[in-house]
């Protein structure tokens, strides 16, 4: 996925550019349980430190046709990205 994102920027009280590529690896371990592994990339050419880049891993779950939960980390390997997070989430598709 690419995308382009505009980011408010206090300091300045403008927006900065930011291009945003990801790319995910999924895998299915049963019906309803399945592991991924994503790559992110950040380009923001207009600030002091302008690549980040991310490795995210996690798990879903599929609790009904619906709706997944999910679980894992986001590991940062260059640029102003966190060392490590982790997160949840849930996902409804209607």
């Amino acid at each position: 996925m690419f995308e382009t994102d505009f980011v408010h920027n206090a300091m300045e009280d403008n927006y900065d550019v930011e291009y945003v590529g990801t790319s995910v690896f999924g895998f299915e371990i049963t019906e309803a349980l399945g592991t991924y592994l994503e790559g992110i990339a950040i380009l923001r050419p207009d600030a002091d430190e302008d690549f980040t880049s991310i490795l995210g891993m996690g798990v879903t779950y599929e609790v009904a046709t619906d709706t997944v939960l999910d679980a894992g980390c986001n590991f940062g390997l260059e640029g102003t990205a966190d060392d490590f997070n982790f997160f949840t989430g849930i996902s409804i598709r209607y």
